[in-house]
C-alpha cells in the first residue's frame, strides 16, 4: 500500500501514535561545579557544607539556588525598606564575606521522592538564606547614620505612595 503525500492545507495531517506513555518530566539537575572555579567566599560555603555532610549533588543544587535567594532578598530590601542599589551592592559584598550556611543540614534523600522534585530542599535554602541575610540587613541598618536612614525612610514613603497610585488606578 502506497502512502499517498501529505494535504498542502494549512492544517497537518492527523497521525496516529501507538505511544500513550505520559510525558517525562524535565531534568531540573543543576550542572555540576568545580569547586576550585568558586570565587574565594563561594568556595568557603562548599567547604563548609561538604563538612555537614552535603553531596557534591546538593551543593550543586545549593548554589544553583543563590541567584533567586538574592533576587528575593534584594525585592524585599529595596521595595520595602528602600534600600539603593549601593546599599544593595554593600549588602551583596557584607554576605559574601560573612554569610556561611552553618548548621544546616544535608537534605533528606526522601525529599526527593515527592512528587515535585527538590520541593522540600529549595524551600529550607530560601528560608534558612533569607533568615540569615536579613539578620545581616538588620545589623547594616543599625550600623548605618541618620542620613542614610532618612533616605531609606523617603524611598519606603515613595514606594508606599507609588502602590497607592496604582491599587486607585485598577479600581
Amino acid at each position: 500500500m502506497t502512502q499517498e503525500p501529505p494535504p498542502t492545507g494549512s492544517q497537518p495531517p492527523i497521525t496516529s501514535s501507538l505511544d500513550i506513555s505520559p510525558p517525562r518530566p524535565r531534568d531540573r539537575t543543576p550542572p555540576p561545579i568545580n569547586p576550585s572555579s568558586l570565587p574565594q567566599h563561594q568556595q568557603r560555603v562548599y567547604t563548609c557544607l561538604r563538612t555537614q555532610g552535603w553531596s557534591p549533588q546538593q551543593c550543586d543544587y545549593y548554589f544553583a539556588k543563590i541567584p533567586s535567594r538574592q533576587r528575593h532578598v534584594h525585592l524585599v530590601l529595596r521595595h520595602v525598606e528602600g534600600w539603593n542599589e549601593e546599599q544593595l551592592s554593600r549588602f551583596d559584598q557584607r554576605c559574601a564575606e560573612e554569610y556561611l550556611p552553618e548548621g544546616l543540614p544535608p537534605p533528606d534523600p526522601e525529599d526527593d521522592n515527592i512528587p515535585v522534585s527538590n520541593f522540600w530542599l529549595t524551600h529550607r535554602l530560601l528560608e534558612d538564606g533569607n533568615l540569615r541575610r536579613k539578620r545581616v540587613a538588620k545589623r547594616m541598618v543599625e550600623e548605618m547614620d541618620e542620613v542614610e536612614r532618612a533616605g531609606m525612610q523617603e524611598r519606603q514613603m515613595e514606594e508606599r505612595r507609588r502602590r497607592e497610585m496604582q491599587e486607585r488606578e485598577v479600581r
